[in-house]
Protein backbone atom coordinates (compact mmCIF):
# COMPACT_ATOMS: atom_id res chain seq x y z
CA UNK A 1 0.00 0.00 0.00
CA UNK A 2 0.93 3.55 -0.71
CA UNK A 3 0.78 6.92 1.11
CA UNK A 4 1.48 10.57 0.42
CA UNK A 5 1.93 13.79 1.53
CA UNK A 6 -1.37 15.34 0.60
CA UNK A 7 -2.79 12.76 -2.04
CA UNK A 8 -1.97 14.52 -4.98
CA UNK A 9 1.32 16.20 -5.91
CA UNK A 10 3.48 14.87 -3.08
CA UNK A 11 5.84 12.16 -3.65
CA UNK A 12 4.62 8.22 -2.80
CA UNK A 13 5.80 6.63 0.20
CA UNK A 14 5.05 2.84 1.36
CA UNK A 15 2.96 1.74 4.45
CA UNK A 16 5.45 -0.22 6.97
CA UNK A 17 3.26 -1.51 10.01
CA UNK A 18 0.58 1.02 9.33
CA UNK A 19 3.11 3.86 9.07
CA UNK A 20 3.81 6.18 6.49
CA UNK A 21 7.57 5.63 6.01
CA UNK A 22 9.57 8.37 4.13
CA UNK A 23 11.92 7.30 1.92
CA UNK A 24 12.54 10.31 -0.04
CA UNK A 25 12.37 10.47 -3.40
CA UNK A 26 13.31 6.42 -3.80
CA UNK A 27 11.02 3.81 -4.53
CA UNK A 28 9.84 1.21 -1.81
CA UNK A 29 12.90 -0.77 -1.03
CA UNK A 30 12.50 -4.88 -2.22
CA UNK A 31 14.31 -7.45 -0.18
CA UNK A 32 16.06 -9.95 -1.41
CA UNK A 33 15.68 -13.99 0.64
CA UNK A 34 17.96 -14.37 2.96
CA UNK A 35 19.71 -11.26 2.72
CA UNK A 36 20.22 -8.51 5.46
CA UNK A 37 18.02 -5.26 4.36
CA UNK A 38 20.17 -2.88 5.80
CA UNK A 39 23.08 -3.89 4.08
CA UNK A 40 21.92 -5.53 0.29
CA UNK A 41 19.33 -3.40 -0.15
CA UNK A 42 18.17 -2.01 -3.70
CA UNK A 43 16.71 0.99 -4.60
CA UNK A 44 15.24 2.65 -7.76
CA UNK A 45 14.78 6.00 -8.58
CA UNK A 46 11.18 6.98 -9.08
CA UNK A 47 10.23 7.86 -12.80
CA UNK A 48 7.74 11.30 -11.88
CA UNK A 49 5.90 12.17 -15.49
CA UNK A 50 4.38 15.19 -16.86
CA UNK A 51 1.65 16.02 -19.01
CA UNK A 52 0.27 18.82 -21.58
CA UNK A 53 -3.14 18.20 -22.16
CA UNK A 54 -6.18 19.97 -23.94
CA UNK A 55 -9.56 19.63 -22.86
CA UNK A 56 -12.60 20.81 -25.42
CA UNK A 57 -16.59 20.77 -24.56
CA UNK A 58 -17.42 19.26 -27.84
CA UNK A 59 -15.36 18.89 -31.23
CA UNK A 60 -14.77 22.13 -32.59
CA UNK A 61 -15.68 24.26 -28.73
CA UNK A 62 -14.31 25.74 -26.28
CA UNK A 63 -10.48 24.32 -25.54
CA UNK A 64 -8.50 24.27 -22.32
CA UNK A 65 -4.99 23.54 -22.03
CA UNK A 66 -3.46 22.28 -18.79
CA UNK A 67 -0.21 20.86 -17.51
CA UNK A 68 -0.21 18.10 -14.18
CA UNK A 69 1.77 15.23 -13.02
CA UNK A 70 -1.05 12.72 -13.12
CA UNK A 71 -2.83 13.48 -15.67
CA UNK A 72 -5.98 10.55 -14.19
CA UNK A 73 -6.36 12.16 -11.54
CA UNK A 74 -6.36 15.83 -13.15
CA UNK A 75 -9.42 14.45 -15.71
CA UNK A 76 -11.30 13.27 -12.52
CA UNK A 77 -10.70 16.62 -10.81
CA UNK A 78 -12.25 18.75 -14.08
CA UNK A 79 -15.30 15.85 -14.67
CA UNK A 80 -16.06 16.72 -10.75
CA UNK A 81 -15.24 20.44 -11.05
CA UNK A 82 -12.52 20.83 -8.81
CA UNK A 83 -10.64 20.96 -11.58
CA UNK A 84 -9.72 24.61 -14.06
CA UNK A 85 -12.73 27.26 -12.76
CA UNK A 86 -13.06 28.16 -16.46
CA UNK A 87 -13.12 24.39 -17.81
CA UNK A 88 -16.20 24.08 -15.50
CA UNK A 89 -18.24 26.76 -16.57
CA UNK A 90 -17.28 26.18 -20.53
CA UNK A 91 -17.82 22.16 -19.73
CA UNK A 92 -14.52 21.53 -21.05
CA UNK A 93 -13.95 17.89 -19.85
CA UNK A 94 -13.49 16.08 -22.72
CA UNK A 95 -9.73 14.87 -22.88
CA UNK A 96 -8.71 15.26 -26.57
CA UNK A 97 -5.08 15.71 -26.89
CA UNK A 98 -2.19 14.55 -24.41
CA UNK A 99 1.50 14.86 -24.65
CA UNK A 100 4.23 12.91 -22.17
CA UNK A 101 7.04 14.72 -21.10
CA UNK A 102 9.98 13.60 -18.79
CA UNK A 103 10.50 16.64 -16.44
CA UNK A 104 8.12 19.58 -15.38
CA UNK A 105 10.06 22.78 -17.28
CA UNK A 106 9.80 20.85 -20.15
CA UNK A 107 6.06 20.19 -19.63
CA UNK A 108 5.33 23.45 -18.13
CA UNK A 109 7.04 25.36 -21.31
CA UNK A 110 4.94 23.84 -23.69
CA UNK A 111 1.81 24.74 -21.83
CA UNK A 112 2.85 27.60 -22.09
CA UNK A 113 3.84 27.78 -25.54
CA UNK A 114 0.63 26.10 -26.84
CA UNK A 115 -1.21 28.55 -24.71
CA UNK A 116 0.21 31.51 -26.61
CA UNK A 117 -1.15 29.69 -30.28
CA UNK A 118 -3.80 30.73 -32.69
CA UNK A 119 -6.83 28.53 -31.95
CA UNK A 120 -6.08 27.23 -35.76
CA UNK A 121 -2.84 25.77 -34.55
CA UNK A 122 -4.24 24.07 -31.30
CA UNK A 123 -6.96 22.19 -33.66
CA UNK A 124 -4.41 21.65 -35.97
CA UNK A 125 -2.31 19.24 -33.22
CA UNK A 126 -5.61 17.95 -31.96
CA UNK A 127 -6.22 16.60 -35.31
CA UNK A 128 -2.85 15.25 -36.35
CA UNK A 129 -3.72 12.71 -33.86
CA UNK A 130 -7.41 12.38 -32.97
CA UNK A 131 -9.49 13.95 -35.76
CA UNK A 132 -12.96 13.06 -34.49
CA UNK A 133 -12.01 14.61 -31.24
CA UNK A 134 -12.82 11.06 -29.36
CA UNK A 135 -12.53 11.53 -25.56
CA UNK A 136 -9.44 9.73 -25.13
CA UNK A 137 -9.67 9.40 -21.00
CA UNK A 138 -11.10 5.73 -22.13
CA UNK A 139 -7.27 5.16 -23.17
CA UNK A 140 -5.33 6.35 -19.77
CA UNK A 141 -4.76 2.91 -17.45
CA UNK A 142 -5.28 0.92 -20.34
Amino acid sequence: MLCSDNGMDAMVKPWHDGVCVDTGWLSPTPVIAGLDPAIHAVSYPVMKRFWVYMLASRKNGTLYTGVTNDLTRRIYEHETGQGSKFAARYGAVRLVWYEEHPVAPQAIAREKAIKTWPRKWKIELIEETNPEWFDLKRLLNS
